[in-house]
């Protein structure tokens, strides 16, 4: 956390984080604010969990996405001459970009699940909404590609998602049913 006043002062929190393999690419994610509840959602890349914390980074929970990948896919090498690691081989992506609003936490699936059909993982990507204050998964929809492009980010408000799908920008209305 950071703190602004005459000077910077900076605290860390190195409970949040857990590491599995090396500490550094195995715990690589996404950070969201969500405003509603004044939550931060931390959403691992390579394996099958989120943390919830508050404003100071105090950890309210961990929670699991439905990817069965308890632990990170990835192999790390050290290089002497850079005096630092870096992946050896392409990293197994379970999470890629997320969003949250309300109670909900967003994630666009990295991998193809295991009833998903594959036709539709080659022609859509997925969407899995958890409920993060119960840490409860709800539901998943698709987002269909535009032009052959698959999803390159997107955003929640209320009761829209904005989506960059190549070079277009959509907008979509969620049904009140599903909330």
């Amino acid at each position: 956390t950071f703190e602004v006043d005459d000077s910077v002062k900076v605290t860390l929190n190195p409970k949040v984080l857990k590491k599995q393999v090396d500490g550094l690419f195995d715990t690589d994610g996404t950070h969201l604010y969500n405003k509603q509840h004044h939550k931060i959602v931390y959403t691992y890349y390579y394996r099958n969990q989120y943390a919830v914390c508050d404003t100071l980074l105090q950890l309210h929970r961990y929670g699991t996405t439905i990817d069965t990948t308890h632990k990170a896919k990835i192999k790390v090498k050290y290089i002497a001459s850079k005096q630092g690691s870096k992946l050896s081989e392409p990293a197994v992506t379970v999470n890629k970009r997320t969003a949250t609003y309300g109670n909900y936490l967003y994630v666009h699936a990295g991998l193809l699940g295991r009833y998903e059909p594959k036709e539709n993982w080659e022609h859509n990507s997925i969407i899995d909404v958890y409920d993060f204050t119960h840490s409860t998964y709800q539901f998943s929809f698709y987002i269909d590609d535009k032009l052959k492009s698959k999803l390159k980010d997107f955003r929640v408000s209320e009761d829209l998602i904005y989506t960059l799908t190549g070079t277009h920008i959509r907008t979509y209305r969620f049904k009140e049913k599903f909330y």
